[in-house]
């Protein structure tokens, strides 16, 4: 044999060697894209999304019962209050408005007392002298009827001083007396005490709407349950989907572990992707140097892209590329909205991490690894592809 078909015989040897590597390599990208690409997205619609955003609904909706539980129970213990004191300011100002008619039924007797001791000894004196004697007895008679007067205005404002919403009238015991002072005192007699079921009035419109308000939140908080168990049953339909056989086999995970690892499985996936796919274009590249080695006008790029083809091929038309480079990166986008609805629905803290195993903070590295990694193979993507274009405009 000549040293020329020896030489055939070794590349033809190491050509099968490297296309059956090639092979091998371009099968195992195959199977971790369609593992990474469709099961997380089913992953990702069946169980991560609709996950997520049940718990976070979940969350938000404890959040607000507590607070409407707490805003019902001081709105129930004030209208029990409101309402003691309501009844309260009923029976007393009844009582008050009697003591009121009995001091008004002692001035009144008060004054026929004056008058009939008035009439007598005013015919017997001067007309200045009649001026000063009814000045004198109107001033004691106002007098008689002003000091039960300020005991009941006492008494009301030590019953009612804290309910009572505007200033009330006050009876002036200091000023000059007129003759007519008994209308005087039952006029305000009766203004005061309507000046009283006027308030009551408004006190009670005031509790019956504290009684709607208590009605109202307790219908709130009857929905916000009944929201919170449909939310806890839907969680749970949701968690029975974890239950399910990956080529790798079952998982072997809870469901909330499995929430907060998936940005990471979606990072480890991409960047094994990116890896196969590398060693894929590098083997195909040292596959076809040997075979132009042998004969340079063999394996042209079409026929090349043909037999040996892989997922972002340099030989193929740019558009080819574009969609299959998006369907490479759509790991990342999946990382992406997974990061956000975790944010957005709160379960990076809070009570959602203590359903976990891992501490919060080894969760928050594991992320920061995984956007590194997302980096990486995106780099190392785009230096093979760069370093392939160079290398065919070389050759």
């Amino acid at each position: 044999m000549s040293e020329s078909s020896a030489d055939n015989a070794f590349i033809e040897e190491q050509a099968a060697t490297l296309f059956a590597l090639y092979e091998n390599k371009a099968k195992l990208f195959r199977r971790w894209l369609i593992g990474v690409v469709a099961l997380m997205t089913i992953v990702f619609a069946l169980i991560f999304w609709p996950y997520t955003s049940f718990r976070g609904e979940e969350y938000r909706l404890e959040r607000r019962l507590a607070t409407l539980n707490d805003t019902l129970e001081t709105a129930v213990d004030d209208e029990a209050a409101f309402a003691e004191q309501l009844e309260y300011f009923r029976s007393s100002s009844e009582e008050f408005y009697g003591f009121l008619q009995d001091v008004l039924q002692d001035a009144s007797d008060a004054r026929l007392e004056h008058r009939e001791q008035f009439v007598g000894p005013l015919n017997a004196v001067t007309e200045r002298g009649r001026r000063s004697y009814a000045y004198s007895r109107v001033s004691h008679l106002r007098n008689e009827m002003a000091a039960p007067l300020d005991e009941a205005l006492t008494e009301t404002a030590a019953v009612f001083g804290s309910w009572l919403a505007r200033e009330v009238e006050r009876w002036d015991a200091d000023s000059d007396p007129t003759p007519n002072v008994f209308g005087e005192f039952r006029s305000f007699t009766n203004r005061y005490y309507y000046f009283i079921v006027e308030h009551f009035n408004d006190l009670s419109n005031r509790h019956f709407d504290l009684g709607r308000l208590v009605m109202d939140l307790q219908a709130d908080v009857a929905a916000t349950q009944a929201d919170i168990d449909d939310t806890r049953l839907r969680i749970e339909e949701i968690a029975a989907l974890q239950d399910i056989s990956t080529p790798f086999g079952p998982l072997p995970i809870g469901v909330n572990d499995l929430i907060m690892i998936f940005p990471i499985l979606l990072a480890v996936g991409f960047y094994v992707c990116v890896n196969s796919y590398c060693e894929s274009l590098q083997i195909r590249q040292s596959f076809r140097d040997l075979r132009k080695s042998q004969d340079p006008r063999a394996f042209d790029d079409g026929y090349l892209a043909m037999i040996a083809p892989v997922w972002i091929d340099p030989l193929r038309a740019p558009r080819h590329r574009l969609i299959r480079m998006l369907v490479l990166v759509s790991p990342l986008v999946l990382f992406a909205v997974s990061i956000g609805l975790l944010l957005w629905n709160a379960l990076l803290w809070g009570d959602f991490m203590d359903e976990v195993r891992l501490s919060a903070w080894a969760y928050y590295a594991a992320y920061l690894i995984s956007v590194v990694l997302f980096l990486e193979g995106g780099r190392r993507v785009v230096v093979e592809l760069q370093r392939h274009l160079e290398h065919e405009q070389q050759a």
